[in-house]
């Protein structure tokens, strides 16, 4: 089963263990990869250890949620806001979140969330398959061609003239570059 990298941001810290309990017991394609009860600390997190879904509190001390996710230039991750409120929906529409749950956060809920950002994610992976694939099509006779290659779960697209070598290791493969 491919796991998910996850970041559950929110000030409320029970919130965050009750969620990461959810996660473990009912969602085992989910990894709790990090835990944030502000923006600041999110942000670093998130650019450190690269996520695929972040749980994210809309309300929040100093900085909101919002705030946080303007920070970033490209978001590459889905987006499941948690929040008491229910006033932030059109907002969090707005800012492309895949789910919009409601504290206390209820265990279907969590669950349909998931599956509708790792249906997300798999699409995003797809449609970068294929305009690589469109990419070698229209360059088939140029060393500018780029080949994917698997690596933790993801996938790096390379061109195939940055390679100096390829070797065989274990059940591995080093793409020197």
């Amino acid at each position: 089963m491919k796991q998910y990298k996850c970041i559950i941001v929110d000030d409320e810290e029970n919130l965050q263990d009750v969620l990461q309990i959810k996660l473990e017991r009912f969602c085992p394609q989910i990894e709790v990869v990090g835990k944030a009860e502000n923006a600041w600390t999110a942000y670093d997190i998130i650019t450190e250890r690269q996520p695929d879904i972040i749980f994210l509190d809309i309300a929040m001390p100093a900085e909101s949620g919002f705030d946080l996710l303007k920070r970033f230039e490209k978001i590459s991750f889905e987006i499941i806001f948690i929040t008491g409120f229910d006033k932030y929906g059109l907002q969090a529409l707005k800012m492309s979140a895949t789910d919009y749950l409601l504290k206390p956060v209820r265990t279907q809920e969590l669950k349909n969330a998931i599956q509708k950002a790792i249906k997300n994610i798999e699409s995003r992976q797809k449609l970068e398959h294929y305009q690589v694939l469109k990419h070698n099509l229209e360059n088939i006779d140029k060393q500018a061609t780029k080949i994917s290659i698997p690596s933790n779960g993801s996938f790096i697209f390379i061109k195939i003239e940055d390679i100096i070598r390829i070797e065989g290791w274990q059940k591995y493969t080093k793409v020197y570059l």
